[in-house]
């Protein structure tokens, strides 16, 4: 007689998934929660579905800040300061090289609006080069962005002409001086524009800007957009020269910088929508569990 061979239960157990007969007692001792069975499924699948999505979401924000941010900054290195450059500064400033420069000052002020008498707290950018160097600044109409560069008017946010009943052609004061609307700004580079309904962008020839608005009390940023040989590092760069951005009270921003600062952002968004999605499938699973 052939030794007796004994089968563990563990060692069954993958095979009873397919005996018909495990099935039909499923199906049969299942008769009384079946309702309950397809909510607990659905709810998981969803939840889970919920997860995996959350997860995909924060993989392509991740991917589309690294391929976009050159745009999103418009240059390699941005140098800003909070005062005038002196002449020790703007030396130093110049001497970090580039194969293009531009500049632009950037304050807030009250707009006027003579044909409607109204007024709007605004952030007015006053601009002088070729910025951005990656990526364009939209406008409606299209022309508009170089005609303001050339000193012939502002363009504004559109939420401006909005409010104020305002049409393109007509005249905003600015410091007791005269620009007409040229167009409305669509896309602009350089910032994430979160706080236009505070304080809409105004944006104008560097020459243009009146003096009244730099009078002592005014807070003026004073900005420098360089853009670098490909075979600069700008991280390196601004570690290299520290020292002297310290001492002349320089900030400075790369794409490196605000592609990091971006994507925390983002992390803490997608972590924070993946700890919601969780909390609220554990939830499901137990009210579900619970009934």
């Amino acid at each position: 007689m052939s030794p007796t061979t004994t089968v563990s239960a563990p060692a069954r157990a993958p095979f009873a998934l397919f005996d018909p007969w495990v099935w039909r007692m499923a199906w049969r001792d299942s008769r009384r929660s079946r309702g309950r069975l397809l909510v607990f499924s659905t709810a998981l699948t969803l939840g889970v579905a919920a997860l995996v999505a959350i997860g995909s979401v924060g993989w392509n924000l991740q991917r589309a800040i690294t391929e976009q941010a050159r745009t999103l900054v418009g240059a390699d290195l941005i140098v800003e300061a909070r005062h005038p450059l002196d002449a020790d500064a703007q030396a130093f400033v110049d001497s970090l090289g580039g194969t293009e420069r531009a500049y632009e000052t950037r304050l807030v002020s009250v707009a006027t609006f003579p044909r409607t008498h109204g007024q709007r707290l605004t952030q007015v950018r006053a601009v002088e080069g070729g910025y951005p160097f990656y990526g364009k600044t939209e406008t409606e109409p299209p022309e508009a962005a170089a005609q303001a560069s050339a000193g012939e008017g502002a363009v504004v946010e559109e939420s401006l002409l909005l409010q104020y009943d305002l049409r393109v052609g007509d005249d905003l004061t600015l410091g007791g001086e005269t620009f007409r609307i040229l167009g409305t700004i669509k896309k602009l580079p350089g910032e994430v524009n979160l706080f236009a309904g505070l304080a809409p962008r105004v944006v104008i020839a560097r020459s243009k800007l009146p003096a009244s608005l730099l009078a002592r009390g005014s807070i003026v940023r004073y900005f420098t957009y360089l853009k670098l040989p490909a075979s600069v590092d700008p991280p390196a760069l601004v570690g290299e020269h520290k020292a002297e951005f310290e001492k002349y009270r320089l900030d400075t921003d790369t794409v490196d910088h605000r592609k990091r600062q971006m994507g925390r952002v983002f992390d803490d968004v997608n972590h924070f929508l993946s700890l919601v999605s969780f909390i609220a499938l554990r939830w499901r699973k137990g009210s579900s569990s619970a009934s």
